[in-house]
């Protein structure tokens, strides 16, 4: 399955940071199930580039299981899926790890993004 990750931003000051980012996924890469209903899993695991690359700093999921409304569908059908997500995150190099299952099928899309945090 097709997914591409967008950066949209980093904010904050202090420990933290928030780094928000775009899941997008085209109109041929998850089901719309009979009944207009799209149904995906989204997972990120974060890994830090300079230290223990085994175990990740940061990981969280999400399903989404939402029924389309007749306005909604054919921009679905034509645009795809874009998911909305932030996470707060220490200053450092990570590798982001993002994995996108179709419930309907079983399709898995994957890709790992480099994220900086100043």
């Amino acid at each position: 399955m097709p997914v591409t990750l967008k950066w949209t931003g980093i904010s904050g000051e202090g420990g933290k940071k928030k780094a928000a980012f775009l899941v997008q996924i085209p109109a041929n890469g998850v089901s719309i199930e009979s009944g207009d209903r799209l149904n995906f899993d989204v997972g990120v695991t974060v890994y830090q580039l300079h230290g223990n690359q085994d175990k990740p700093v940061l990981t969280f999921g999400q399903t989404v299981d939402t029924q389309l409304t007749p306005q909604q569908l054919p921009t679905v059908q034509a645009n795809g899926v874009t998911v909305s997500k932030a996470m707060d995150i220490g200053p450092g190099q990570y590798a982001v790890r993002l994995v996108v299952r179709d419930s309907a099928t079983g399709r898995i899309g994957s890709l790992t993004a480099p994220l900086t945090v100043d």
